[in-house]
């Protein structure tokens, strides 16, 4: 879930002005859909805060219904746009969506769930009943603590269990929340405030940082990756061997590939997998703004496991 971030400080803002909200989650998908499992969106009263269940098809009928569905607790709203569904010719995706509404404060709140996440740099699997007299009902596992709402003890142990394997279990969602990438810019240039600014756009950590101060946070992030960037020789292989001997799942090094190729060689370090140079995917890219496009693509793709293709060109279900 990229927009982790958004919705988690966004719930946070309202439980703090004490303004009540509904959450609905994409909990089952079968067929075509436009988000997948665990996809939120948050809205109060009167307006929509943050977050999508959809491209635009359902977010208008969770608005205008969310508050009275949940008067009475949580429950499972279904939108099905297969070829005979109700939905079919309002939805752009042949498929059937199950979205739980459900207004906060009642069971464990995944998104508070989030904000630990978030803080800890440790993820979290969730576990949500959906069938049955405790829709909505749920255990959350971070690290050694475990949390339950009030449930029959077996229902509760079959939970946690599933939370522990991280399994799919019938007549549940299993979800596991993890911090957002975090991008360490290695450097002070014209072209580091944009990267950093696509990269928060999409709810993940970002900032300018230095050699010095920067293997700490990145040996305490849960998915840290980092992109060199100070055009200076000496400086950008100062900045590469450190991260070379730090947890960054992702490097990228900026600037043609004979001038990292000498880096790795006057650092002793024949090559690694991590390192992306030249850094960005191949867009064209020729202005700041482009190149950090082109950098910041490369990194969802690195952790999502995408191979940066065109979709047209891809066989297969997208997702």
């Amino acid at each position: 879930m990229s927009d982790l971030r958004l919705l988690a400080t966004a719930a946070e803002r309202l439980r703090r002005d004490g303004e009540p909200y509904v959450v609905a989650t994409v909990v089952g998908v079968r067929g075509s859909s436009y988000r997948r499992l665990g996809a939120r969106m948050i809205l109060a009263r009167d307006r929509w805060i943050a977050g999508s269940v959809s491209g635009g098809c359902l977010e208008k009928d969770v608005l205008e219904k969310a508050w009275w569905r949940t008067r009475e607790g949580p429950v499972l709203v279904t939108y099905d746009s297969s070829h005979d569904g109700e939905w079919s010719q309002r939805l752009g995706c042949e498929g059937v969506v199950d979205v739980l509404l459900e207004r906060a404060g009642g069971n464990i709140d995944p998104l508070r769930v989030a904000t630990a996440v978030i803080r800890t740099q440790i993820p979290a699997v969730v576990a949500t009943v959906l069938e049955g007299d405790r829709v909505g009902a749920r255990v959350a596992v971070h690290g050694e603590e475990i949390y339950a709402d009030p449930m029959d003890g077996s229902l509760r142990e079959w939970l946690v269990d599933a939370c522990q394997r991280g399994a799919a279990v019938p007549g549940a969602l299993v979800e596991t929340i993890v911090p957002p990438i975090r991008v360490f810019a290695l450097g002070a240039g014209h072209d580091v405030p944009p990267l950093v600014e696509i990269a928060r756009a999409l709810g993940w950590d970002a900032a300018a940082t230095t050699t010095s101060g920067a293997k700490t946070a990145i040996d305490a992030s849960h998915r840290p990756a980092a992109v060199v960037m100070a055009h200076n020789f000496a400086r950008d292989r100062e900045a590469l061997a450190m991260l070379l001997d730090s947890r960054a799942r992702y490097i990228g090094v900026l600037g043609p590939r004979e001038r990292t190729a000498r880096m790795l060689e006057d650092i002793g370090v024949a090559g690694d997998a991590r390192v992306h140079a030249p850094v960005g995917l191949d867009l064209g890219a020729d202005t700041p703004q482009e190149i950090a496009l082109a950098i910041v693509s490369e990194i969802q793709a690195a952790f999502a496991n995408g191979s940066g293709g065109n979709l047209r060109d891809r066989r297969g279900r997208i997702h």
